[in-house]
């Protein structure tokens, strides 16, 4: 999402980006979710971050009406086909993430989370953080991204990993933007350019631009929820050329009531064009809710019909 995009969400208090992101305030030196129902501030006193870590580190303190250093309460109907195994795995961990960032000590985080000791913990946590526990509470510290950017016909492309895999790829207008953005996410991590060392995963990504391949295959290293891995695996299902409402994709997962916790998977989709959610448009087949713009999602579309 642009800056000018995340603002609008701001403005209407938009629920299907209730945790994409929050935004500073500087002259209160709070942060807010979007969906606070606070008054909202000047714009020019506005810094958006892509979470409540990001935020705290750059001095802000979180609201006490949205509590956007909380998770939200899951919704239990929106995840209804995710196994009760999963959901009870889920909700563990959004809880050993909030332990976490309150800075106690990994031990009582993971024994407030309910794992019954520290073995438990480190084998089963990092799949689900995409780091270590002690990694994710300091924001990546102890991490090493190496990260690219290259101009492509959608304006700039980065694309970063870790030791394990990918961590994120987005789009933009302007490199020092995308680096910015990839900062604030792993705030802590030690982060390099290294152009040289992901020019495979560059090339992967500009032949699915070209057309040659339906998306990137690349190994990642993200992290998501139980009900989030179940949306991105079936955007790629979804073939070149096609589109699908936010409703039809929701019933392709037999979970036709779920359509504001699709739209949030989707707007929280870390790597762009490895999981397509661009195919995933309005019912009147608009496109809507892109983190990477609505212009560069439709300008996304056309070629893929194109070619």
């Amino acid at each position: 999402m642009t800056n000018e995009e995340k603002w609008l969400a701001v403005l209407g208090r938009d629920a299907r980006f209730g945790d994409a992101f929050v935004y500073g305030v500087s002259s209160t030196r709070i942060f807010c979710r979007p969906t606070c129902p606070s008054k909202r501030p000047q714009v020019e006193n506005v810094t958006f971050f892509e979470g409540a870590g990001a935020a705290k580190e750059a001095g802000f303190r979180a609201c006490k009406r949205c509590r956007p250093d909380k998770a939200l309460p899951l919704d239990i109907e929106a995840v209804s086909g995710v196994s009760g195994r999963e959901l009870r795995e889920t909700q563990r961990m959004e809880t050993l993430k909030q332990e976490l960032q309150k800075d106690n000590g990994v031990l009582n985080a993971g024994l407030e989370a309910g794992f019954g000791s520290t073995r438990a913990l480190y084998e089963r946590a990092p799949s689900r953080l995409g780091m270590t526990p002690a990694t994710y509470a300091k924001g990546g510290a102890g991490t090493t991204i190496r990260f690219a950017v290259q101009e492509c016909e959608l304006g700039f492309v980065l694309v970063a990993r870790t030791p394990v895999g990918v961590c994120s790829i987005a789009l933009g207008d302007r490199t020092d933007e995308l680096e910015a953005g990839l900062r604030a996410e792993f705030f802590a991590a030690q982060i390099e350019r290294d152009d040289a060392a992901l020019k495979d995963e560059l090339r992967a990504i500009l032949d699915s631009l070209e057309g040659k391949t339906a998306f990137p295959d690349l190994p990642l290293d993200i992290r998501a929820t139980a009900f989030q891995a179940r949306v991105w695996k079936e955007l790629q299902r979804i073939e070149r050329g096609e589109t699908i409402s936010y409703s039809q994709l929701a019933e392709r997962m037999g979970e036709p009531k779920a359509v504001r916790a699709v739209a949030s998977a989707c707007a929280r989709n870390p790597v762009a064009l490895v999981h397509p959610c661009h195919r995933v448009v309005g019912k009147d087949g608009a496109a809507r809710g892109f983190r990477w713009s609505i212009e560069r999602k439709r300008r996304l579309l056309e070629r893929e019909v194109q070619r």
